[in-house]
């Protein structure tokens, strides 16, 4: 009896929704896609450019980036590649950290990174953002006066201010407005070609991005 499906999670896997699109009209929110059939509604990909653009104005050339599966969020590595991109042409030394997701393997790879003599660590989202702040916090290592941190999102408890994380905000209530109408014109019998909206983002400064001078001149 389902007329239509809105899938609203970076972490779906690309065969899942070509599969429920051939049975019902879909569409994507938050998810970017570029497929014939399916409408999507996401952020624009610029602000991964954004973000990364304020990494390096704020002094840091070497920086972490944190990685996830393919598999489990297609959208997390598209803003992985982004942001490793956009530091390198600006640049910058980038370290892949991998296990966003997986605490052990994240806490390795980051500890690794930071020996290394990383200053910066980009994550893909605010909860691994937040997640990096605790590791941090347990290694006695202050941020941002020694590592800074970035997350992306800026949705839910995470906008708060005793988090205060440097993010950039998704537009939720304009891609939420947009997708509904355009669910609501595909249960309409539209026949019109996919539409795939983008939006951009708002950058939030924050307390965990700040200048890398004073662990560089230890």
């Amino acid at each position: 009896g389902v007329a239509g499906i809105m899938i609203a999670s970076g972490r779906a896997s690309i065969p899942a929704v070509e599969y429920a699109a051939s049975f019902v009209p879909t569409v994507l929110v938050g998810m970017e896609s570029s497929h014939h059939a399916i409408d999507s509604v996401s952020i624009d990909n610029s602000s991964e450019t954004q973000m990364a653009a304020q990494v390096i104005a704020a002094g840091h050339r070497r920086v972490a980036v944190t990685a996830s599966d393919p598999a489990e969020s297609f959208t997390l590595h598209q803003r992985t590649e982004r942001y490793r991109n956009a530091l390198e042409a600006a640049g910058a030394e980038v370290t892949i950290v991998h296990g966003a997701g997986d605490g052990d393997a994240l806490a390795r790879e980051l500890r690794n990174a930071i020996q290394a003599g990383v200053t910066a660590v980009m994550t893909g989202d605010d909860p691994t953002a937040v997640e990096v702040l605790e590791l941090l916090e347990s290694w006695g290592i202050r941020c941002p006066a020694e590592v800074s941190v970035t997350g992306f999102d800026a949705v839910g408890v995470y906008r708060s201010p005793l988090f205060g994380l440097a993010t950039m905000r998704q537009p939720v209530e304009q891609m939420a407005s947009a997708a509904t109408e355009l669910m609501m014109e595909r249960l309409g019998e539209s026949q019109k070609p996919a539409i795939h909206a983008t939006y951009p983002g708002e950058y939030v400064q924050g307390r965990t991005l700040g200048h890398p001078s004073e662990r560089e001149g230890e």
